[in-house]
């Protein structure tokens, strides 16, 4: 994961050596939640240890390496690779899988937006959109451009964003169909894309298949291991309470 506040830092790992891929990051108010191709950690004042979810649940996670968190007054939710999603709430957790109307087990990501409605996006199933206990499937029947949903975000306007396999798609506030944006813009077009987020500045951050960039009034920026990034594959994008931009890649967090 790497950080941006003013500066870049490396910060976890903390041996320039070691690899270890952060998924994401989530933020508590006192705490940051890291998923990681190791389990779950948590960083508090610079500390970081194992997560007491990764002990509690150690044996649904053999099955499934969970892969986002996402908090929500409606419960904790994480993916896994391959189970569905799993939610904690009141002590209790309860999993949803292709039986209750998932088209893919594998989620790799998920957002909660300003009418309560929960996206989650699939390695081929698309997108799913959850709304009074009822999955409704977007796919590329319905307008996207891939059916590999890395990451889903809103920013003020209501606008959703998707990053898929075949770009950066977005669903307009009132439309129904996703359309791909960006697309005379040859660094993103129809290129992959991991992970977006508006910082409160009016930035949009994207990363692409390699690198990150940074995008306001017409004008792309880009970034690379060269300006401070960990490596150039970036997970996921966030922007925590304080402002601070922080990034997940391959080889640790920043």
């Amino acid at each position: 994961v790497q950080r941006r506040s003013g500066e870049t830092g490396k910060l976890f790992p903390t041996n320039q050596k070691e690899k270890l891929d952060v998924y994401s990051i989530y933020d508590t108010g006192d705490s940051f939640w890291l998923a990681t191709d190791a389990g779950f950690f948590m960083m508090k004042n610079q500390a970081i240890t194992p997560h007491p979810l990764h002990h509690k649940y150690e044996k649904l996670f053999r099955r499934g390496l969970p892969k986002l968190v996402m908090g929500s007054n409606r419960g904790l939710w994480f993916s896994t690779d391959g189970l569905g999603l799993c939610r904690i709430l009141n002590g209790e957790i309860s999993i949803l899988s292709t039986s209750d109307g998932l088209r893919d087990g594998h989620v790799y990501s998920m957002l909660e937006d300003r009418e309560g409605s929960f996206w989650f996006g699939t390695l081929q199933g698309g997108l799913h959109r959850l709304s009074n206990i009822r999955f409704t499937n977007f796919t590329m029947r319905e307008g996207l451009t891939n059916s590999v949903i890395r990451n889903i975000h809103q920013t003020r306007d209501g606008t959703l964003w998707f990053a898929t396999r075949s770009g950066l798609n977005r669903l307009l506030p009132g439309a129904r169909k996703p359309e791909l944006a960006f697309r005379a813009i040859k660094k993103l077009g129809k290129n992959a894309v991991h992970a977006v987020l508006s910082d409160r500045k009016g930035y949009l951050w994207i990363a692409p298949d390699s690198g990150l960039c940074r995008y306001k009034n017409r004008i792309l920026e880009t970034f690379s291991p060269a300006d401070g990034l960990w490596d150039n594959y970036v997970y996921d994008i966030f922007q925590a309470r304080n402002g601070d931009l922080w990034f997940c890649t391959k080889k640790g967090l920043n």
